[in-house]
């Protein structure tokens, strides 16, 4: 056989073999995209138009600005449905403003004609001061709106720090580069000062809403703040963030407060109770206020006032009534 039959032979050889494993890749990508529950395909869609790729950088822009860009180990273009799919990205979402924040998850769609990015599994989104991690997201980058749900957890740095507020619930929607959230469903959390003898107060409730941007923590429904050996409930609460170490209130919960604190009495550690229609905790001071009818149970006591202060790990109660002003356990 003459060398140039055998280089035609050859390169025939080539382009069938290549024909046939981009098949083979194809078919397994075609099976993987549409086995997501959310993107099953229609009986009449058409397909023709679909592009398959494996372990590719995609980079988007939007007049001439940076607007989506990720790595993926398998990436599905769809045209026609104004449309991307892909396995394991890994990557950045710009806003119009410039704003950005980084995500990986297992599987998403980035949705072209209104800019939003879906992602599952594994979820993780993150901008230079907020990390939230769940099962399911769904963010629009050009407004910076984001929806979690599933094993939500977030960590938000605010202040000079480092100090943070860690939240975590079943749902959650908020902006991550505007430093706003609202948490439902089983909703629990903490805050840490950056001082390790600060220590943190943890909180929970129905719902919650943060909005660093005014340094205010809004508590709803079944609402506690625990710190070290008090805790306290009641129906809604705050929480004032950039008031730590001034002498205002930190904390404030409102409707049937109720407090219960381990103290030593007599060298005999005992539970005092405390009940109000309002409470407010200075952190700088280790007390708490109570106010609205409050009554305070201690020992054998039951005190009562129209105002009674409260010194964490103290025997020590300041009561005011209408005429007279008295300390008991002194």
């Amino acid at each position: 056989m003459s060398p140039s039959k055998k280089h035609i032979l050859m390169i025939l050889s080539f382009i069938l073999t290549s024909f046939i494993t981009v098949g083979m890749v194809g078919q397994l990508k075609w099976e993987r995209v549409y086995g997501m529950e959310v993107l099953g395909p229609d009986s009449d869609e058409d397909t023709t138009q679909e592009s398959y790729l494996s372990h590719v950088y995609y980079y988007k822009l939007e007049n001439s600005i940076p607007a989506l860009e990720l790595y993926a180990y398998e990436l599905v273009m769809q045209p026609t449905r104004e449309r991307t799919s892909f396995f394991s990205p890994k990557g950045t979402a710009y806003t119009k403003d410039q704003g950005h924040v980084d995500y990986t998850a297992q599987r998403g769609v980035h949705h072209e004609n209104r800019n939003e990015l879906h992602l599952w599994e594994d979820v993780k989104l993150e901008s230079e001061t907020h990390l939230a991690q769940a099962s399911e997201m769904s963010y629009k980058i050009n407004s910076d709106e984001l929806w979690a749900k599933g094993d939500v957890s977030t960590e938000s740095l605010y202040g000079d720090g480092p100090d943070y507020v860690y939240v975590e619930a079943r749902q959650m929607k908020g902006r991550p580069l505007g430093g706003w959230a609202q948490y439902t469903g089983d909703v629990k959390g903490k805050i840490e000062r950056q001082k390790a003898y600060e220590p943190p107060l943890h909180f929970s409730s129905d719902k919650l809403n943060v909005d660093l941007e005014e340094d205010i923590i809004e508590m709803l429904g079944n609402v506690s703040i625990e710190k070290q050996d008090l805790t306290a409930t009641s129906l809604r609460g705050e929480i004032f963030l950039e008031n730590y170490n001034k002498k205002l209130k930190y904390y404030a919960l409102y409707d049937d407060v109720k407090v219960v604190e381990r103290i030593r009495l007599g060298g005999i550690i005992q539970e005092r109770k405390a009940f109000a229609e309002k409470l407010e905790g200075l952190m700088s001071e280790n007390l708490v206020v109570l106010t609205g009818y409050p009554k305070v149970f201690q020992g054998q006591d039951v005190i009562k006032g129209n105002r009674i202060v409260l010194r964490e790990n103290n025997e020590v109660v300041e009561v005011e009534d209408a005429n007279t002003n008295f300390i008991l356990g002194e």
